[in-house]
């Protein structure tokens, strides 16, 4: 028992400083008010929002927070992520105030310690993730087969990328599960019934938090609860009453929003969910070169082992045996709910993020495969061990490439939206694990060009433009107002330095073709966008630039301005003989 608590101790500390070691957090917009609403109730007393409105968190693209039926600025996202996270809060908070001033968390000045706090409470969350896994195989397991597949749990799936690297859902939904599941093992062997009665109630208390972190959690919620059910009926009252730790999150959303989901109400509506999705759904969340789960966590299939224990023992009277099928059962469940789900891909993320879920399960699986064939005393339980090995240091590799690799210079969003182009999903050239893999390649090993350098350096000519197959545009292009396209540029550089590209993984300014519409009286008309060169271009070498343009909302004549820019430089424009395309903008 002394060496279990030592390793989790280890474990805990090891984990907190990997995942803290890429140096910032790995978030979006979705994790924003998470940090937000926290900091806002100890500094301002508020839990409302509306102190925000206007200022540096919101703005017209600011879609994690939404206006409530009563006017009122609410959270889009669920508030359970902060709820766990605010004892963290309140310590980093007062760690703030130990310097003179008031904070201002409405401001563009607080943004970096909001920041820091975010990488660190998340880092923190999964790191106990762990630990509660680790806990929870030690019951049934032993210690090398504990810190084996604890290991893969924390460092060979998305914990890694995801929960540990944001407020996101995942995180706190995984340590509630996996705070439920410990609970009732430790129920199960309680030796005094008060014991039981009090891991009965900590299994409630993490059960009532699973609906108000994220509610598909609802799914975990009614599997432990169907355990309750069926082997402590005579307390269930006690799992009952640790379910009223939902309450503040449903108070909040009744409240502020005006409903049980909050402003999270509008996310989860049948139109989204349809089994026309299922095709597409099922095939992009298991094998998607850019999100399937066997494609970045391979190493998941060796649950099978643990799945197949669990058929051929489900007339077993264990416990364990079937609080773990339970467990199974409602991962696999959440799983597919996103087979139906219209955005199965989870938006600008690294990796299967919405499997982040269901993976506690599935890791525990493997303890069934790593028992089975450790001590190799065979042939097949050496090849099989060997098989085991590269599928894990492979998930570790996606993991590892995913933390340190600068976001990919923008996969997600360069030179297309993922969210808008789908097929990108599907690109097995240019993949999210490689471009990452390129980028942490080029952070050690390729000499990044000073982006300070006068532009009279950085020329260069935009040579012809297509559309998206390839077809030379004529001249007028005749367009809908407000229509949206993709075109191709062929582009040289005539510099004396190399430029960068999305391809290329460098963290740092890429070079792009700026693409401008002005009417006859030479005023900028708002629309446009920008053509991202795709690779690194030595002088007088050739590329192409690919993006989407809007086309301008008012029908008229119009030219199409094309120059070639390179970020983050003063006067950035760079391009020696501009490329003008005529427009013509119709009536839709």
């Amino acid at each position: 028992m002394q060496s279990s608590r030592l390793t989790a101790f280890i474990l805990f500390i090891a984990c907190i400083t990997i995942y803290l070691a890429n140096g910032r957090p790995l978030g979006s917009g979705d994790t924003i008010t998470n940090t937000l609403v926290g900091f806002n109730l100890l500094e301002n007393h508020r839990i409302d929002c509306d102190n925000f409105r206007g200022k540096f968190h919101h703005h017209a693209n600011s879609y994690w927070f939404v206006d409530a039926p009563n006017g009122q600025l609410v959270p889009y996202y669920p508030v359970g992520p902060a709820i766990v996270s605010f004892p963290l809060c309140i310590g980093y908070w007062a760690s703030l105030k130990t310097s003179p001033g008031k904070i201002d968390v409405t401001s563009a000045t607080f943004e970096n310690q909001r920041q820091t706090f975010e990488h660190l409470a998340s880092s923190v969350i999964a790191a106990t993730s762990v630990v509660l896994f680790f806990l929870s195989s030690r019951l049934l397991f032993n210690l090398r087969t504990s810190i084996i597949t604890s290991i893969v749990f924390a460092f060979c799936t998305n914990v890694w990328v995801t929960s540990s690297q944001a407020l996101w859902q995942h995180g706190s939904s995984n340590m509630m599960t996996l705070g439920s599941f410990y609970a009732l093992l430790r129920a199960n062997r309680a030796s005094g019934d008060s014991a039981c009665k009090t891991w009965i109630l900590v299994a409630g208390v993490c059960c009532g938090m699973l609906p108000a972190i994220r509610p598909s959690g609802l799914i975990f919620l009614l599997a432990f609860g169907a355990y309750c059910i069926i082997h402590f009926r005579k307390d269930l009252w006690l799992f009952g009453l640790g379910l009223l730790s939902c309450i503040p999150t449903l108070a909040y959303n009744l409240k502020y929003a005006g409903s049980l989901l909050g402003g999270y109400k509008t996310q989860f509506n049948a139109s989204r969910f349809s089994t026309s999705n299922f095709s597409a759904g099922f095939t992009g969340v298991l094998f998607s070169p850019n999100r399937g789960l066997f494609v970045f966590c391979p190493v998941v299939v060796f649950a099978w082992s643990g799945i197949s224990h669990l058929v051929k023992n489900i007339r077993s009277s264990d416990k364990d045996n079937l609080l773990l099928l339970l467990f199974s059962v409602a991962s696999l469940l959440h799983c597919a709910l996103f087979f139906f789900f219209n955005v199965w891909w989870g938006g600008h993320c690294y990796g299967p993020r919405y499997m982040t879920d269901g993976l506690p399960a599935f890791i525990f699986l493997i303890n069934y495969f790593v028992v089975a064939v450790l001590p190799a005393n065979s042939l097949k339980h050496t090849v099989a061990i060997i098989a085991f090995a590269v599928l894990a240091f492979y998930s570790m590799f996606v993991q590892i490439v995913g933390a340190f690799g600068h976001g990919g210079a923008g996969w997600d969003s360069h030179p297309l939206n993922v969210d808008k182009y789908h097929k990108r999903l599907w690109d097995f050239k240019d993949t999210a694990i490689k471009r990452h893999f390129t980028a942490l390649r080029s952070s050690f090993f390729v000499d990044q060009e000073p982006t300070n350098k006068n532009p009279q350096y950085l020329f260069g000519k935009v040579l012809s433009i297509t559309d998206e197959s390839g077809h030379p545009l004529p001249q007028p292009l005749v367009v809908h107002s407000g229509e949206k396209q993709v075109f191709i540029a062929e582009v040289q550089n005539l510099g004396s330095i190399r430029w960068t590209g999305y391809l290329s993984g460098d963290y740092g300014p890429h070079s792009y073709v700026n693409m401008s519409f002005v009417d006859s009286s030479a005023a900028d008309s708002g629309a446009g966008g920008m053509l991202y060169v795709a690779k690194r271009l030595r002088p007088v070498e050739k590329g192409i630039a690919m993006g989407e343009v809007t086309f301008p909302s008012k029908c008229g004549d119009y030219k199409l301005n094309a120059q070639m820019e390179w970020g983050n430089i003063a006067g950035n424009r760079f391009t020696r003989e501009p490329f003008f395309i005529s427009i013509r903008v119709v009536p839709r």
